[in-house]
């Protein structure tokens, strides 16, 4: 298996979690291609990475063999699945960027009910693009969804409860929160 010791992931993939504790977390799913730990920043509750534990920069590395690649996105599967049933979020955003970190790797963002907040702040984003009625009738019927939601909450994370818990506060949080997803 291919790692590099300049990758934070390999690393990790490597060592363990013990000797980066202060940047990523809990982890709560691992097998043979893959394994998950909850983001130290939970913008959103839940907040998951699942990695690669072969080095591959993309998904579009056309090394990945199709057995990764189907073993890998059953995880994503699962682990999602996981997190609606544990924290009852209604949708979980899936999303591969590899641009903070260049290896292949998701992002699974746990998504709960529309809050009123949020719901103005779709119609403050997008009033002016898509009109006044296209706005009122996405939010009427719930789907606001989209990147916008994902940046928000990113911005505004020490803002939240979390984001303003002590390091320990928030070790201990994460820790619970890595113990309920792990009956997986």
């Amino acid at each position: 298996m291919t790692r590099t010791t300049s990758c934070v992931f390999c690393k990790i993939g490597m060592d363990g979690l013990s000797k980066f504790s202060n940047r990523y977390s809990r982890k709560v799913y691992e097998d043979d291609v893959c394994f998950a730990i909850l983001e130290n920043e939970q913008s959103i509750i839940g907040y998951t990475l699942v990695i690669l534990k072969e080095h591959k920069e993309t998904i579009l590395d056309n090394s990945i063999t199709d057995e990764q690649l189907v073993k890998f996105w059953r995880a994503v599967h699962k682990i999602g699945n996981r997190l609606k049933t544990v924290l009852g979020a209604e949708n979980v955003y899936v999303c591969s960027l590899c641009d903070g970190v260049s290896h292949f790797h998701v992002h699974l963002a746990p998504r709960y009910k529309w809050m009123t907040q949020n719901k103005e702040r779709y119609s403050e984003l997008f009033k002016e693009r898509d009109g006044e009625q296209s706005v009122k009738f996405s939010t009427a019927l719930g789907k606001i969804g989209g990147f916008w939601y994902l940046a928000d909450t990113e911005r505004d994370y020490n803002k939240t409860e979390f984001g303003r818990l002590s390091i320990d506060e928030k070790g201990k949080f994460l820790q619970d929160l890595a113990d309920r997803l792990k009956e997986i």
